[in-house]
Parts: structure tokens; sequence; C-alpha cells
């Protein structure tokens, strides 16, 4: 359930995203926050329940860190436009 509902948020949130219809100016955080969906969405695609296994690939590694990176600088553009803040939320 958690993954499906997971998945279900992500879809949902990149809908709102595109229906914003970005200008030309906020096309660039239109691209970090589609790329930060397509990165929690691989990270849950990829999430089990149980042991989390030592051998992740450097693949996997550099997209978690992308999406690290990327979860850090949506946090820091909502305090800049705190409008934002309804697309990190179902």
């Amino acid at each position: 359930i958690f993954k499906k509902e997971s998945l279900l948020v992500i879809e949902n949130t990149r809908t709102k995203l595109n229906e914003l219809q970005p200008s030309e100016q906020m096309m660039p955080l239109h691209k970090d926050f589609m790329a930060f969906l397509d990165a929690t969405e691989h990270f849950i695609k990829l999430f089990r329940l149980g042991p989390v296994s030592p051998a992740i690939s450097d693949a996997d590694k550099t997209k978690s860190k992308l999406g690290n990176d990327l979860d850090n600088k949506i946090q820091e553009l909502i305090v800049t436009y705190p409008k934002l803040k309804s697309l990190t939320e179902e």
C-alpha cells in the first residue's frame, strides 16, 4: 500500500506541476522539481520492506544523491516561494 500510494502522490504532483504551465523564467525550477519527482519515484520503486542490500549500484547511489540535492533545493525554494508548498502535499 505504501508503494502504491506514494507513486500516486508523485503522479498527482507531476500532474499539478504540469498544469501550472511554467513561464520561461520558472522553467529551470520546473525541470528541477520534475527531476526530484523522477528520483523519488525511482527510489520508491526500488524500495522493499526488509533489510536493504548493501550492494547498491553506482547509478542508484547517484540517483539517491541527486534526489537529496534536489530535495534540499526545493525546500529552499519553498521558503522563497511559499505557494510551491501545495505541490509537495496531497
